[in-house]
């Protein structure tokens, strides 16, 4: 647990060595990249560097800056959930209470139907299964890959229907990463 470190880089350390020592150390060291700019960016525009003092006005110039950057929603993302779980570790909550959301990312490198090719590739007749591939795909923007490697037990319903989702395989090493997509209102 934390001890009593209050200098941002004396907290990363701590943080690094506790939450990551069994990890590879390549994999430390990209978390610690990015743990280490943002101690920079926080201390040199005047704000408190101490995890336990990070506050909502913090965390608001840290994402303003991060949007100003025009990374990707995935990288905006990734580096949230590095500095959610450091903030976490000196029980220190407040990226989970704002509830802080960047989207989607687009697909720049995806061919996409136009409106017309979708409009008539949903109302020509199809068979059952045809129809479920097409709505997987262009309902819920589901991979090829993805659909084929779809079973019964990834779909997750619950009684409230924004809730459902789909669990699906997808890019990635090896059998490819894990992805939830959430039920389209048609699905």
């Amino acid at each position: 647990m934390a001890k009593g470190n209050f200098s941002g880089l004396s907290c990363i350390k701590e943080h690094l060595d506790h939450t990551y020592r069994k990890s590879k150390e390549e994999t430390r060291n990209k978390y610690a990249a990015v743990l280490y700019n943002i101690n920079t960016l926080v201390r040199e525009n005047g704000y408190n560097d101490n995890p336990r003092e990070y506050d909502e006005e913090t965390i608001q110039f840290i994402v303003d800056t991060w949007n100003s950057q025009g990374l990707a929603v995935s990288t905006k993302d990734w580096y949230k959930h590095i500095l959610g779980r450091y903030l976490r570790y000196f029980k220190n909550s407040v990226i989970e209470d704002m509830g802080i959301d960047f989207g989607q990312d687009d697909r720049p490198n995806v061919n996409w139907l136009s409106d017309e090719e979708r409009d008539i590739l949903m109302a020509c007749e199809k068979t059952p299964l045809e129809d479920i591939v097409v709505h997987l795909e262009l309902c819920l923007g589901m991979r090829v890959v993805e659909v084929i490697r779809l079973r019964r037990m990834d779909i997750h319903c619950s009684d409230v229907p924004e809730k459902c989702y789909v669990s699906v395989r997808g890019k990635g090493r090896g059998d490819g990463k894990w992805r939830t997509v959430p039920f389209h209102p048609l699905t």
